[in-house]
């Protein structure tokens, strides 16, 4: 979930395609394509595309459009191996998945010993056709990165109206069908994968916007799913653009206090929270300039460095728990104007774009989030926040509302603003530090599902599943019995991140990527 932060608002590089052409069919059918990543050696993996219809309750003049849905099916070692998947949902709503494909097979290879994995990109997303991306906004926001534009340089730069309106009358001239670009028929089309490829039921395993699409399978197809994995939970009844702030406000205190509960982190860098956002608002007063090499694209920029990019790259480091503990460290030495850290973190949140539908988000999210909320309500939200923060959240809600006022989709259903309760066994997990999808919509979601088991990952932040071998192992026992609750004691002996201090090699390893191009960040 990442296209509340305006500054950082940048899209995939793909071009969308055109929606195909044909006549609707009773019976979900798929074909068998080249896989489109590499498959690692000793796997074996069918890859395909399902054939849906792009409305499954068209009006008459969509009555026959089809779309495809990408997918990878990862096969079991097993001689006899269990009847039931693991289906992967990502996140976003945009998240590809198929691009990480080699990846996430080594995430995910301990399920082989038991079953296949399948994973597929979404519809709008990635290999699945047409892709909801919007190339438009990547070369404007490299051009700005230096806080300026002449009239002339933003004249050629800038399309008619606004970025995300022009991709949106793109993608409608091109037939493509906005208002069938959602949770309801996204889960659709794992119900009729799982059903193309032979299977009576499945294991779904959700982060983040995964866990909306999880939740929603369970609600309109609850005889398919035998068991769900709910990681980084983004549950219906919640709004995330109202909750933002209190989200952030709320991932930014549990880093300064864990760094203050800690003798050498509160010791090397005392008062974290006071030189944060007293940095923010000098920087934001008198912006600072800086050169970057981006081995990306192979270019010097030019950078201007405000607060407004601190509290973006904050927040999207907090997705990261091989980041956190680096975080303090960073924060002290941008207040010394060094401020390689944060601004790396700019340019690979930039290149990584392209794994992004952006137009995809805008669909979902104004149809399932901003329909039932206004901007008065955004702004009128209570809370002790600092002032930086009301002023960066705020503007972007303001800017969200007013993309969605526009977009012109169908009216939603209200049983997408309502919370999901179903029967199914489900593990419910959660990161401390998930700037995002905080602790508390998993509560409330576990709350919801009577045969639910919840847990909360110290140090972890947005994933539990893709940031704790800890949390990976409980998610493997809890498919293998799901009415069990899985063994926790790995999850009691987490620790609060070890912070790194000034002089120490970065314990992790980690490169400052706070937008990783891993599985589930959204």
């Amino acid at each position: 979930m990442r296209r509340f932060i305006v500054l950082m608002l940048l899209a995939a590089i793909v071009l969308a395609a055109i929606p195909l052409y044909a006549q609707e069919t009773s019976e979900p059918r798929f074909e068998t394509t080249p896989c489109v990543f590499e498959v690692p050696e000793g796997y074996v993996v069918d890859c395909g595309n399902l054939i849906v219809p792009e409305l499954r309750i068209p009006s008459a003049a969509d009555s026959a459009n089809t779309i495809r849905v990408a997918f990878a099916r990862i096969r079991s070692r097993a001689t006899s191996p269990a009847l039931d998947p693991l289906i992967y949902l990502d996140g976003g709503p945009g998240g590809h998945t198929l691009v990480s494909g080699d990846v996430l097979i080594d995430y995910f290879d301990p399920f082989l010993d038991r079953r296949d994995v399948i994973l597929f990109d979404q519809r709008g997303v990635g290999f699945s056709e047409p892709a909801l991306d919007c190339p438009e906004a990547a070369q404007y926001f490299y051009a700005v990165l230096d806080g300026y534009l002449s009239p002339e340089e933003d004249a050629a730069l800038n399309v008619p109206g606004n970025i995300d309106l022009f991709c949106r009358d793109r993608l409608v001239d091109q037939g493509v069908n906005l208002s069938a670009y959602n949770s309801r028929e996204n889960a659709a089309d794992v119900a009729d994968l799982a059903r193309a490829l032979g299977y009576s039921q499945i294991n779904l395993l959700g982060v983040s916007y995964g866990t909306r699409l999880g939740l929603t399978i369970m609600r309109d197809h609850p005889g398919v799913v035998r068991s769900a994995i709910l990681d980084a939970v983004y549950p219906p009844q919640v709004n995330l653009f109202n909750e933002i702030i209190r989200n952030a406000d709320r991932a930014f205190t549990t880093l300064f206090e864990g760094c203050a509960a800690s003798p050498e982190c509160g010791a090397a860098y005392p008062d974290l929270e006071q030189v944060f956002y007293d940095l923010v608002d000098d920087l934001n007063a008198s912006p600072q300039t800086d050169w970057y090499y981006d081995d990306y694209t192979d270019t010097d920029y030019e950078v201007q460095v405000d607060g407004y990019l601190l509290i973006n790259q904050l927040f999207g480091s907090l997705y990261s728990t091989t980041l956190i503990p680096s975080l303090p460290q960073a924060i002290y030495d941008a207040a010394e104007g060094n401020y390689a850290a944060f601004v790396e973190g700019s340019f690979y949140s930039l290149w990584s774009q392209q794994f992004f539908s952006t137009s995809m988000y805008d669909a979902v999210q104004c149809y399932e989030e901003a329909a039932f909320s206004s901007v008065s309500e955004a702004l009128a939200i209570e809370g002790d926040f600092p002032q930086v923060l009301r002023d960066f959240y705020f503007g972007s809600a303001e800017y969200t509302y007013y993309i969605c006022d526009s977009y012109g989709l169908d009216e939603a259903d209200p049983l997408e603003n309502e919370a999901v309760r179903a029967s199914m066994p489900t593990l419910v997990t959660v990161g401390e530090y998930d700037p995002i999808t905080p602790p508390a919509w998993a509560i409330e979601t576990a709350a919801k599902l009577p045969f639910s088991f919840y847990y909360e990952y110290p140090g972890v932040g947005h994933s539990a599943y893709f940031g704790s071998e800890c949390a990976r192992r409980m998610a493997l026992q809890f498919v293998e019995m799901p009415t069990v609750a899985p063994e926790s004691a790995c999850l009691d002996q987490m620790k609060a991140p070890a912070f790194r201090l000034p002089g120490q090699d970065d314990p992790s390893g980690a490169v400052w990527r706070p937008f990783m191009l891993t599985p589930g960040a959204p």
